[in-house]
Formats: structure tokens, sequence, C-alpha cells
């Protein structure tokens, strides 16, 4: 058998245990062994024996034990030695080495690395608020033990005599491997409770203080508003004083704002179709046209169509002209309304009559002193538009629905829709 140099070194390496002999001008180098020889880990809470043997030894000497990183050695021997994890709180894993040295050979070593997890421990935390009807997932943030992990809310006595009952909230579930509590929440309100886990090695740890609270669902978006015609007033002339403006439509919410050429007015909410605001005395000091509109706030909300508001001197006089095709045959009214239908503060009047023969109606609507408008499902549709002035005139002679008809019946003051 060949001689192996003086000069030469032999590395050998079993698993994460690494051997290195000297020659030292023997025939064959001193070795150490360790078991375990592999990778470890273990809890913080956990030691771990090791032990170590010395071959081509002719001395039968001891080894010499060191170690580097975290934790301790204890009841170490001439072949073993019992390692120990810092007691101390750690954050995260964290890794140490322990080495065997021939005592005759320094140079002739064998080491075995370990991995220390913390202690299995949940930490105070805060899980996240939820709303009802929104998918909510979140797990329970843990560290420390061995997987796999068994998880579950408990609910039973505890030390004190105590009985400590709890449950995720309505809707949710907690997952018993993964330790995530997700689902739709059906309910809102405050659940406390407390979760426990318990991992391969048996080791189980509780936190009593965690809280989910599911906020109601999101309140609806408000609504786009839409303005109706007409303003209140529905004109102004130039140099005209401060006037408060008057608004009807649908949709309106409190906080909703009549703008002025885009600019938000002073708004008092009346209801949902009612608003009203100041308009300044400088936004009608010249003549033109302002466009009024309705903003409903966030969320949704939004702008409603626009609105002219004239400001301008009125009309002295006003020309009529013949409507094509006329005279129309009108059909006699046999009832008679007046109200204020368009909500402008002036006075509207309503016709009708029902024919049985033909089993149709038609309907006239007039709104004083602006237009006249006739409803039939005979197709009888006319429009008449007049001043206010020239109506007012007109009105004092009807005494009776026959009068009507007689009014009704002057073609050169009439325009079909």
């Amino acid at each position: 058998m060949s001689k192996v140099p003086a000069c030469c070194a032999l590395t050998l390496t079993m698993g994460m245990a690494v051997v290195t002999a000297a020659c030292a001008g023997s025939s064959a180098g001193i070795l150490v062994s360790l078991s375990p020889s592999s990778a470890q880990v273990i809890e913080q809470g956990q030691s771990l024996f090791i032990s170590a043997k010395v071959l081509n030894d002719p001395s039968s000497a001891d080894v010499v034990w060191s170690l580097s990183g975290p934790g301790t050695l204890s009841n170490a021997t001439a072949s073993t030695v019992t390692y120990n994890p810092p007691t101390t709180s750690i954050n995260g894993a964290e890794s140490a080495t322990v080495t065997a040295a021939s005592a005759t050979d320094a140079n002739s070593t064998a080491s075995v690395q370990i991995t220390v997890e913390p202690f299995l421990q949940i930490p105070f935390q805060n899980l996240p608020n939820g709303s009802v009807g929104a998918p909510y997932s979140q797990p329970i943030v843990f560290m420390g033990g061995t997987a796999p992990f068994q998880w579950s809310i408990y609910d039973g006595p505890i030390p004190t005599g105590f009985r400590v009952g709890g449950a995720v909230p309505d809707g949710l579930a907690l997952n018993t491997a993964t330790g995530v509590i997700s689902g739709t929440p059906t309910g809102a309100g405050t659940w406390y409770f407390e979760a426990s886990v318990t991992d391969a090695e048996g080791a189980s740890v509780a936190n009593p203080f965690l809280s989910i609270q599911i906020n109601p669902a999101a309140p609806p978006e408000n609504p786009v508003p839409f303005l109706n015609q007409p303003l209140l007033p529905t004109a102004v002339s130039p140099g005209s004083a401060g006037f408060t403006l008057g608004v009807s439509g649908t949709g309106f919410v409190p906080g909703a704002t009549i703008d002025w050429n885009g600019t938000p007015l002073s708004t008092t909410f009346g209801d949902r179709g009612h608003l009203t605001a100041m308009v300044g005395a400088g936004n009608v000091a010249s003549a033109g046209t302002a466009l009024v509109t309705v903003v409903n706030p966030a969320p949704g909300g939004g702008s409603s169509n626009i609105v002219n508001f004239q400001v301008g001197a009125p009309e002295t006089t006003v020309t009529f002209a013949n409507a094509p095709g006329s005279p129309l045959p009108i059909p006699e009214a046999n009832a008679v309304t007046v109200a204020d239908f368009n909500e402008d503060g002036k006075p509207d009047i309503q016709c009708r009559r029902t024919s049985t023969c033909i089993s149709c109606s038609a309907m006239a609507t007039a709104h004083l002193p602006r237009r006249l408008r006739l409803r039939s499902p005979c197709r009888a549709r006319l429009t008449m538009i007049l001043r206010a002035r020239i109506w007012a005139s007109w009105w004092r002679r009807i005494s009776t629905i026959a009068a009507i008809k007689d009014w009704l019946s002057a073609s050169s003051r009439m325009k079909p829709l």
C-alpha cells in the first residue's frame, strides 16, 4: 500500500459534516465524524445532543468543541456535547455551527449546522376591518414552530376559571391548515376571539386578543341630478338687485349646490326635488345668458343638465304668424282644471274632453302665460306662445267652457307642435 505524502491533506464530505485530516507523516490521517452529521432545524425551546468519533488516532485523544453563532454548549465530554439555543426572544430563524476538532491534530475537524426557529408565537396584531358584502381574506400572523400547523378558534375554559368564547364575523371562516380568515361578511359589528395554533412538535400557543371589525355596507352612490325648466324666476333685467333663485328637478341630495356659470352658490336644500340659492347683484349686472346647473356631491353625484337663465330687457312687441294648415278642429272641452303644474308660481290651465263614440280623449294643457299644449290620441296637438300681458287680457274674456272653445278656434294665434 502506497504512502500518502506528509505535505498532503485529505478532505472528506459526509452530508453536512466536513472532515479534514492532516497526513502528519502517518500512513492514515486522523478522521473526525459527528452524529447527527446533516443540517438540523430545531425550535428555540429545544436542545440538540451531538456525539463525535475519532478514527486513526493512536493516542485516543479527546475532541475539542467550539460554537459559532447564537446559543451555548453544555455537558461537553471527550466525545459528546449539548447545543442550547438562545433563551432571549428572536425575531426570525438564526443559524449556529458546532465544530469538533481532534485534540491531537487541530486540522482534523467536523462540523454540523443548526437552524434555530423562534418560539411558536402569535404576536399582538390588528386585523384589518372588513365591510358587509365585500370579500375578505387575511392570514393570522405567527412565527416559529415546525410545519405542518393546525389552527382553531378557542372556545372553552381558561386557567383563571373563566370561560373564553369567541367567533370570527358572520360569513367568515378560519382555514385550519393555513390560519387564513376569509369569506364575505354578512353583518356589521366587532367580533372578538382567541386563535390558537399547534405545530408538528406538539407546541401550542394562543392569542386571546384578536378582533375584526366589520363596517356596514357602503352607502349607495348619489345620483346625477336632473334640472327641470323653468327656473324661478325665469329671467331678470340687467342691473337687478340680488334675488333668490328656485329650482326644481329630481335626484337632489343634501349638500347639492346650484352652480351659476360653474360657480357654486350658497344653496339651501329643500327636498329631493327643490333647492334655492341666493344670486348676487353682481351676477346680473349686465345682459347675457347664465348657465345654471345642480351638482350633487360624491360618492357618485355629478352635474345636472344645463338650464339657461336670461338676463335681459323684456320684449315690447310680439308678432304672431298663422300656423300651417290652420284652423284645426278642436274638440269641445267638458272639464277645466287650473293649477301651478310646473311649479313656476304662475297658474296653468288644463282642458279635457272625452268622446265615447271614438273611444279617445283630447287634453289641452296651457301654461299661463307662456304656452298652451294640446294632447290627443287623435293627434290634435297645438302650441301657442303668448306674452303674459297678452294672455291676461284674453283670460278676462273667458268665462265659460264655450268661450275657451271659441278662443282656441282663433287659428291666427295658434301654432302646431
